[in-house]
């Protein structure tokens, strides 16, 4: 809901239209002005204060893109959202690259401009007031970490889609839910799926649900996640794993904002906002054919590139305090300190598991330590032990990750989807894991 009144300039150089948005708006509430032309806009917005610019793409004296670029220089932090009759993918992912605060296509029903206004507005109320400090710490002083959390709050004020492109245990969906702890859609539900832990067969009911019109014991309506997502965001981890034939069917609905559920007769329109995360090079896919080219487009409009630990090595120091006081509060332990021996290994070590790998190593640290102080000794890195004792080391981890493995293929009854999701790996991950841990067995037993 909008919560004061609020001003929204109309740009289009068809009368009728700019009549019935008008009427539109009115309903709302919102005071309503418009310009037919690039130069009347900007004449407009010269001469008056607005909250938010919807204009035409096709304009008799310019487009769209030149009011966009024009309004970024003067005013900055008002959204801009274009409308056309001539929509298109490459159009779509240019507008939103330039900044655009969304890209729809006519005709505009009624509903899709009450809510592209309503949300543009709430994100420009969203900004004037004072920022919370977000439960979702990104920890980092780094080159790379400031470009990222820079990004992050542009990102979070506009609709685009997102890619987050980075290392497995970088911490990519930490960097999505900042996203939209960040932004105007807040208050909306964060649904994040990993897409290699969903079993092919059950793929499209698990993301657009079922509907059932004649109940039976063993069957009843269920809401898939992207009706989860409404009025938030929807995360789509390891997006790259996705069939072919689903990604088809997701194209559609991230296209068209509507979704319709299996067995259903009827569209249900979404208000969503997609990030997409990835530990692979999607454009190569592309090229392997093993990724729709369109829908590489439409996830692709801003990429945020995560570096791996080893690349911001000065990070540790403060990494290692953050994640120890957590670790401590979660395990209701008294503080622990840390040697600067053990801080120098730590930086050394080259982190093949980045982030997540790092608390692993702390939280091993921590169970195994006899004082308050963590030693390098502690940390059991590989490269202070000879080479029998690193052996032995690695015999001992393996035999329990093989047991953790055995426990929780059993438990999930030798489902290797839901196993991998339990473990928080993709399915792929997984079954290298048997591979290495059972390199006798066939690829498909256990």
């Amino acid at each position: 809901m909008i919560d004061r009144q609020c001003k929204v300039l109309l740009v289009d150089d068809e009368r009728d239209i700019c009549d019935i948005i008008s009427m539109i708006l009115e309903q709302m509430q919102v005071i309503t002005a418009v310009a037919m032309s690039v130069s009347e806009a900007k004449t407009r917005l010269q001469e008056e204060q607005f909250d938010f610019c919807l204009t035409d793409f096709k304009l008799g004296d310019g487009d769209g893109f030149d009011l966009l670029e024009w309004v970024q220089k003067n005013h900055p932090h008002m959204p801009v959202a274009i409308f056309t009759a001539y929509g298109s993918v490459d159009l779509a992912t240019s507008a939103l690259k330039k900044g655009a605060y969304d890209f729809v296509t006519k005709p505009l029903n009624v509903q899709t401009v009450r809510r592209l206004v309503e949300n543009a507005l709430n994100s420009v109320q969203f900004s004037l007031k004072s920022k919370q400090g977000s439960q979702y710490a990104i920890i980092g002083t780094s080159s790379g970490m400031k470009t990222i959390l820079n990004l992050v709050d542009k990102v979070a004020r506009s609709q685009a889609p997102v890619l987050i492109v980075g290392p497995p245990g970088s911490g990519k969906e930490l960097i999505a839910r900042r996203i939209h702890e960040s932004s105007p859609r807040r208050k909306g539900p964060f649904t994040a799926v990993n897409c290699s832990a969903i079993a092919a067969d059950s793929m499209e009911s698990e993301f657009f649900g079922v509907k059932q019109f004649e109940p039976t014991e063993a069957m009843t309506d269920r809401k898939g996640l992207f009706q989860l997502a409404q009025g938030g965001t929807l995360f789509l981890d390891e997006i790259s794993e996705l069939p072919l034939p689903m990604q088809v069917k997701l194209l559609r609905v991230i296209q068209e904002k509507t979704v319709r559920a299996m067995g259903g007769t009827q569209d249900e329109m979404l208000d969503i906002r997609v990030i997409s995360a990835t530990h692979h090079d999607l454009g190569a896919r592309v090229r392997e054919k093993l990724f729709r080219e369109d829908l590489f487009y439409r996830l692709h409009v801003i990429e945020l590139n995560v570096p791996g630990l080893s690349e911001r090595k000065e990070d540790i120091p403060l990494l290692v305090e953050y994640l120890l006081e957590k670790i401590c509060r979660q395990w209701g332990r008294p503080a622990v300190t840390v040697e600067a021996t053990a801080l120098t290994a730590l930086q050394a070590y080259p982190f093949p598991g980045n982030v997540r790998e790092l608390e692993n190593i702390l939280e091993r640290a921590l169970t195994l330590c006899e004082s308050e102080t963590l030693t390098e000794k502690d940390l059991y890195l590989p490269s202070i032990f000879s080479t029998e004792e690193t052996a032995g080391l690695f015999n001992v981890v393996n035999m329990a990750a093989k047991q953790t493995i055995a426990s929780v293929l059993a438990r999930c009854q030798g489902n290797k989807a839901r196993a991998a999701a339990e473990l928080g790996i993709s399915v792929r991950a997984l079954r290298y894991q048997l591979k290495k841990l059972n390199p006798q067995d066939p690829e498909d037993e256990i």
